[in-house]
């Protein structure tokens, strides 16, 4: 199901069915990956009526575990109909947490948020096998490159049943949205460097089509790929074009405005902030997993934000990915200019979801795809197409749904003019 289409309110209610249809007291365990998304879905819970244990919320883990006994003893001694824990996917594969459940004498149900994060070798080899009921959560089902996880995945929650895609969700849960694509040319040297890496890439024997065959790619594969998408999500012209943009603004109109920087090192991030503050004086705070692992600070954050008359600017790297709900956001900035599809996916549907309380009609994406340098021209080396081809995957998915895509100077002519440029 899309970003922002009701996976919260669907999976509750199917637990609502599930417990009437069994007639006795049930377990209902929800998994995240996030502290921000178990509080999140802690507040969902009490409003179906249901009083959600969150074992993260004792401070070690002693009392993580006598959370968890207090709430199965409610059910092994009828005290309760129902009990709700929601916990932390890594929680979740804690062996304790499995001997734990395996007193339960009840049926059991696991509904997992987010459900792409368990295709790993760690969840898959010690998957708790208490529930008789699974449902899994998630925009993108399918891990990219990892084929391993993906059948993983399907082997211990079953085949997808419903799918609710983001063609199918905007104009009835999402809002449509524009998408200006904006180029940025890598300079000189960081093609340079791009191209030293994908050389390497090829030494070892990597190419793309055999991502992730049988299993994790190897650690000197991954630090390579890595690197390469540092120098694209990194690009020093980025911030240059962001400045630009911004000054097209009027300054004091500015609110509910996101901005997603790089996760590889806080460089960008800082040096966006100080953009931002000191050069446009706009209000702004970042979001990253310091601020959110302090939950009553990341609340007062968000409340902040909200509103639209305190802070202007959210800046983030990947801490908004999953999950935490800021509908309010009106506005995104994306200079990390990821090429994996789960991170994509979730950016986009963080910004359509729809917010009533500030009339929100519509959202406005600005991408920054990164190019060859001016000079590189026709003459660029072969290599170019494997930078773009990445880049322009991306940018035609999020083209093609928008309000401006076949404008004139919409996305879809961008695209078109890049890809008659190199290819």
């Amino acid at each position: 199901m899309a970003t922002g289409s009701g996976k919260t309110i669907t999976s509750f209610v199917a637990a609502h069915r599930t417990w009437v249809s069994e007639g006795r007291g049930m377990l209902i365990v929800v998994a995240a990956p996030y502290l921000p998304l178990v509080a999140q879905w802690a507040r969902e819970a009490e409003r179906f009526g249901l009083s959600p244990v969150v074992p993260g919320a004792a401070s070690d883990r002693a009392g993580k575990l006598a959370a968890v006994q207090r709430g199965v003893r409610a059910l092994r001694i009828g005290s309760s109909e129902a009990q709700c824990l929601v916990v932390t996917h890594d929680f979740l594969s804690d062996p304790d947490l499995a001997a734990e459940l395996a007193r339960l004498r009840s049926p059991a149900m696991l509904i997992a948020d987010e459900a792409h994060n368990l295709g790993t070798a760690r969840f898959l080899a010690a998957a708790p096998d208490v529930f008789g009921y699974r449902l899994a959560l998630s925009a993108t089902p399918v891990r990219q490159y990892d084929p391993t996880g993906t059948a993983g995945l399907l082997a211990y929650f079953g085949d997808v049943v419903f799918q609710f895609t983001l063609a199918d969700a905007i104009g009835r849960c999402l809002v449509p949205y524009y998408y200006h694509l904006h180029e940025v040319p890598l300079s000189e040297t960081e093609l340079e460097e791009w191209m030293a890496l994908t050389s390497k890439l090829r030494a070892s024997g990597w190419h793309r089509a055999a991502d992730n065959i049988g299993g994790a790619l190897p650690q000197h594969v991954q630090r390579l790929l890595s690197g390469r998408r540092r120098v694209i999500e990194q690009a020093e012209n980025k911030l240059d074009v962001f400045d630009r943009e911004l000054s097209k603004i009027d300054r004091r109109a500015l609110k509910h405005t996101l901005v997603y920087a790089s996760d590889k090192g806080r460089a960008q991030l800082s040096t966006v902030n100080a953009l931002l503050m000191d050069r446009h004086g706009l209000r702004v705070h970042q979001l990253t997993q310091e601020e959110t692992s302090e939950p009553g600070r990341a609340a007062r954050i968000l409340s902040d934000f909200s509103r639209g008359d305190g802070i202007q600017v959210l800046t983030a790297m990947r801490v908004l990915d999953e999950g935490v709900d800021i509908p309010e956001v009106s506005t995104a900035h994306i200079l990390a200019s990821t090429t994996v599809e789960r991170q994509w996916v979730q950016r986009r549907g963080r910004v359509l979801r729809k917010c009533s309380r500030i009339g929100k009609e519509t959202a406005t994406i600005h991408d920054y795809i990164v190019v060859p340098p001016a000079t590189s021209g026709i003459a660029a080396p072969p290599e170019i197409a494997g930078l773009l081809r990445g880049e322009l995957e991306r940018a035609r998915e999020f083209a093609t749904l928008s309000l401006n895509a076949g404008a004139e100077d919409g996305p879809l002519r961008t695209i078109a003019d890049i890809t008659h440029q190199y290819f």
